[in-house]
């Protein structure tokens, strides 16, 4: 796949960057780096590696296409709040946070996923890394997708912990605390440099 090609399709500029080494391409936001974007994305890659696209604040998905070894990743968020789905044809890597997208090309083959079928049909929603379509995967949370010489590698970088020693001896009202100051934190963060907010106020 040309990334150079899909990506060029963006309007957001500072969602996509291409130079001689690296095409890179943003879907989502990362949020406390600034409005040049995927310049430090593309900075962190080549001085850090995959691995500095890891645990960023934000809900993204990151494509990255190193073209010196011609591999490709795919980076999600830790919670996968930003959602990228895939699959495999004749060795193409074709990629969309957009389902349909994936779901168009007229080379995929339509077979429904019988057990994904049957999780909808009674759950109202399609479990683990599966969709309808067989040919078409999820890419779980917290995940790096590497695709090179027709081989593809998912790797998780992080998963839930919901207690450790530092919290162990913790009161209640200490874990309240710690929650509203992560939560003030994660406004402020989504409103910085924001002229209009829109607040909705649901009765439910």
């Amino acid at each position: 796949m040309n990334l150079t090609d899909v990506f060029c399709k963006t309007a957001d500029l500072s969602k996509y960057f291409n130079d001689n080494s690296v095409t890179l391409k943003l879907w989502g936001d990362v949020y406390d780096i600034g409005i040049k974007t995927s310049n430090f994305l593309a900075d962190r890659y080549r001085t850090h590696g995959i691995k500095a696209l890891c645990n960023l604040n934000g809900h993204y998905v990151i494509a990255v296409h190193e073209k010196v070894h011609n591999i490709y990743h795919l980076i999600n968020d830790r919670y996968g709040f930003k959602r990228c789905y895939y699959r495999l044809d004749n060795g193409n890597l074709i990629f969309s946070p957009d389902y349909k997208d994936v779901c168009s090309d007229l080379s995929l083959s339509g077979q429904v996923d019988k057990d994904s079928l049957a999780d909808f049909l009674y759950l109202g929603f399609v479990l683990d890394d599966r969709t309808l379509h067989q040919d078409v995967k999820l890419l779980p949370a917290a995940s790096i997708l590497s695709y090179k010489n027709n081989q593809l590698s998912i790797e998780k970088y992080w998963d839930y912990c919901f207690s450790d020693d530092s919290t162990a001896d913790r009161c209640e009202d200490e874990y309240l605390e710690e929650f509203y100051r992560r939560l003030l934190k994660s406004v402020e963060s989504r409103i910085n440099d924001k002229n209009e907010l829109i607040l909705p106020i649901s009765g439910g």
